[in-house]
């Protein structure tokens, strides 16, 4: 009887975590889960780009003053600017396509993480004691991860990031924008359009 009202605290645990994880929601997902009070997380998402681009424009800064640096520390003084253009932008390419490989992945594991929580699958097999263990420290691991994608995605906690971190940051945030707005636009076609068929209907009658 212990062991029994030991798992089943377990599992109530769990369903409280499990209820968090849904309830954390990335701006990325947005328009999966966009309702009437959630114009306040599209309120926040501008922000946190105002944030991004802010920040962005002071890396932009400090990066060009030490690619000044460099260049006359790796090509001299009297390097020509066209040679010295050509080994920035090979320094650049090279750091932003090393992002974008990071990004790709995070992009990938989120949709993981994303399928897990959402499946029915989670709690299926929760009667067994080691595979609750063992979904409870998923859960654990994830939500702290969830919390920072979600603060950064508000413009928060960016000020470690650095320049091609920041650009990635940026692009999120605006595909985020871009799939709540449309589906806004398509909540309210689709509400303009109810009302057109009731007007209709009663005009029949």
């Amino acid at each position: 009887m212990l062991q029994e009202q030991d798992h089943e605290s377990l599992r109530l645990n769990a369903e409280t975590l499990k209820s968090e994880l849904e309830d954390l929601q990335i701006l990325n997902d947005s328009e999966q889960r966009l309702q009437e009070q959630d114009h306040e997380a599209l309120c926040q998402a501008k922000q946190g780009l105002l944030s991004v681009q802010n920040q962005l424009a002071k890396k932009t800064i400090e990066r060009e003053e030490f690619e000044r640096r460099l260049v006359k520390q790796e090509l001299g003084e009297e390097a020509d600017s066209d040679t010295a253009k050509l080994w920035i932008m090979s320094i650049r390419n090279a750091g932003l396509s090393q992002q974008r490989r990071y990004a790709k992945r995070m992009r990938f594991w989120r949709k993981i993480a994303r399928e897990r929580r959402s499946s029915s699958e989670t709690t299926k097999y929760w009667y067994i004691p080691e595979i609750l263990d063992h979904c409870m420290m998923n859960m654990r691991s994830e939500i702290p991860r969830l919390k920072l994608c979600n603060r950064r995605m508000c413009g928060e906690d960016i000020d470690d990031l650095h320049y091609f971190e920041l650009m990635m940051l940026e692009m999120e945030i605006q595909t985020g924008l871009l799939n709540m707005g449309s589906l806004v636009v398509r909540k309210e076609m689709a509400a303009m359009e109810s009302r057109l068929k009731k007007k209709s209907t009663s005009c029949i009658d």
